[in-house]
């Protein structure tokens, strides 16, 4: 192969591939003192008798013979291959380096390939970096995928499915995929995996766990991104149009419009997820109660006296499934809990284990301690089977129990019976009893108020709006809007129409009750000055017309909702049920913002 020695893609490649040594001395070689020198002199050009004798010697044939080859090429330092000059080499030690020639010969030439390969991407980029920052007509991506001839993005789809003992989600964009184990009934927490087809993260793959969902993907859902609400959003360069966005310990840019992807994905897979999750929760009945503080899946029931729960067990131990067969004798004897056991199928139960109860020291007895340590929760527990009926479908009340199926037996049957036997029944054995034995133990429970006995539990209801009457029940509602949002402190944006329905709500309730003066109105909205309600009412019309799309502090809403409580808890008037519907109409989008809330702050609360 002829080449040009001093071409600097022949140089670069000798010098590699004679590893940066010279031929003849074996002395460190750089480009600085690198020449390229011929085995067999290049002056014998001119004079080819002297070339066709030395060739003879040598034993080469070749006619005519190239002294340009890669096969007479060799690095040399400067110095030496000026002291060799012309002059002949030994024929065994020019043979020597012409086999040594040979044998580099394939790697020189790949490496000359190589060098002019890179040399001509060069080129070729800076023409097209040239370009796009003279037109803008086409983004980076998009040129990289004319370059490298990758054109494929994800296939675009949104799919909900079940599978073996799991549920799937997958949403794909073109640059951006989801994919999520969702939550299911046993395994109730679920995750993630994102992966991004951006030019500047291309390939990667991110997974997130139920809490990074809960606490970061999930922060600021169905908020515009620029208003900084999401909580994965961390930075943003505005000259570039990059913003920048963390998930779990990863941190990396995304284009405005990938973020916009992104968030749209985000915002509908939080749908899905919260809506398993919350399903799951209905038929555990758990959504009704807090989470136990020490016990995994376990959810506070109600608070009883210590002593109490020491007669709930001792009643429990004495009517162990083995001792008799009376209606309570449902037990599995233990020391430290409850297990609600039935040997035998009945017309209630199937046989099996039912429920597992706790006791739970209560952390507020700390707060003083003139008070003793005198109360305890009772916990229920999910009973986990780890085998084929540990599904979803069997929780219910004739094998597992879920929670507020126990809350009820516990407060309606079991608690009252052991207070009655004793306190007031078996054991008291009093001549009063005796007599009146036959009517007490066929209804134990309307003998005394349970309400004296227990701590309840239950800190949460459902709520059908559409079934909303009376003002009482309106009260009730906003009441549990306005302790939501007094007590969170969180950013939110607001559309115009929904904050201004948050005032008409008021405006309505001031055109039909009345209150003996309005200096709390007026403090609390801080924009009317009125005497009256109609004057009010006015005032507040007149002012939602001003109203634009914004972030505001649950403080406000909060400000809002306390006059609307004023008036229906203090005020005189009446409201018929068209036009209390139609303020749980204005409320309605606040009351589902709430619900969302809550949903997510406790199920973080539960993954803890």
């Amino acid at each position: 192969m002829k080449v040009k020695p001093a071409d600097m893609a022949v140089r670069t490649a000798l010098l590699k591939v004679y590893n940066f040594k010279c031929v003849y001395s074996g002395e460190p070689l750089d480009y600085e003192d690198l020449t390229i020198d011929h085995i067999i002199p290049e002056s014998l050009a001119n004079k080819p008798e002297k070339l066709r004798a030395y060739l003879d010697q040598l034993g080469i044939t070749d006619d005519p013979y190239e002294l340009n080859s890669i096969y007479n090429l060799v690095p040399a330092k400067y110095r030496i291959n000026r002291q060799k000059s012309d002059d002949l080499l030994d024929t065994n030690f020019a043979l020597t380096l012409i086999h040594l020639a040979k044998r580099k010969a394939p790697q020189v030439i790949e490496e000359i390939k190589k060098f002019r390969i890179k040399k001509c991407f060069s080129r070729s980029i800076e023409e097209v970096r040239e370009y796009v920052l003279k037109t803008h007509k086409r983004k980076a991506e998009e040129i990289y995928d004319i370059v490298a001839n990758d054109k494929e993005g994800f296939e675009e789809k949104r799919k909900v499915f079940s599978c073996e003992n799991s549920c799937r989600y997958v949403h794909n964009s073109r640059r951006i995929s989801l994919t999520a184990f969702l939550p299911c009934y046993p395994d109730l927490y679920g995750s993630c995996m994102v992966t991004f087809r951006s030019l500047k993260i291309r390939d990667a793959a991110i997974t997130l766990n139920h809490d990074q969902i809960l606490k970061s993907l999930f922060l600021g859902l169905n908020t515009d991104p620029s208003l900084g609400l999401r909580g994965f959003i961390v930075g943003q360069t505005e000259e570039e149009e990059i913003v920048y966005i963390q998930l779990a310990n990863t941190r990396f840019p995304l284009t405005i419009g990938e973020l916009q992807e992104f968030c749209n994905i985000v915002d509908d897979f939080s749908k899905e997820y919260l809506k398993e999750l919350q399903e799951i929760e209905k038929k555990l009945g758990t959504y009704f109660f807090d989470k136990s503080k020490t016990i995994t899946d376990g959810y506070r029931l109600l608070k009883v006296n210590r002593n109490l729960w020491r007669k709930m067990i001792d009643f429990a131990c004495e009517f162990d499934y083995e001792k008799g067969d009376s209606q309570w004798n449902i037990f599995d004897k233990n020391s430290s809990y409850i297990k609600v056991y039935n040997a035998f199928p009945t017309e209630k139960c199937d046989e099996g284990h039912h429920v597992f109860l706790h006791a739970e020291q209560d952390e507020n007895y700390s707060a003083s301690l003139k008070h003793p340590d005198n109360e305890t929760w009772i916990v229920w527990e999910g009973i986990r089977d780890y085998g084929f009926r540990d599904k979803l479908e069997n929780i219910n009340e004739r094998k597992y129990w879920d929670a507020l199926t126990t809350y009820n037996w516990l407060t309606k049957e079991f608690i009252p019976y052991v207070i009655y036997y004793y306190e007031k029944g078996e054991k008291q054995n009093s001549f009063w009893i005796r007599f009146k034995k036959e009517k007490i133990c066929s209804d134990p429970i309307k003998m005394f108020d349970i309400g004296d006995y227990i701590y309840d539990g239950k800190v949460r209801k459902y709520r059908r709006l559409e079934s909303i009457e009376t003002r009482e029940e309106l009260l009730d509602l906003v009441e549990h809007l306005q302790y939501f949002y007094n007590a969170s402190n969180q950013r939110m944006y607001m559309s115009a129409t929904e904050l201004g329905n948050i005032y008409k709500a008021v405006s309505l309730c001031l055109l039909y009750i009345s209150l003996d003066e309005y200096q709390y109105i007026n403090s609390k909205l801080g924009f009317t000055a009125g005497s009256v309600g109609q004057e009010i009412s006015r005032e507040i019309q007149e002012y939602v017309k001003g109203l634009k799309d914004g972030v505001i502090n649950c403080f406000t809403i909060d400000l809002i909702l306390r006059c609307t409580v004023v008036l229906l808890r203090d005020g005189e008037g009446y409201l018929n049920r068209q036009e209390i519907q139609t303020v749980v109409g204005y409320l309605t989008p606040l009351f589902e913002r709430q619900n969302l809330l809550e949903a997510i702050q406790r199920l973080q609360q539960s993954s803890d």
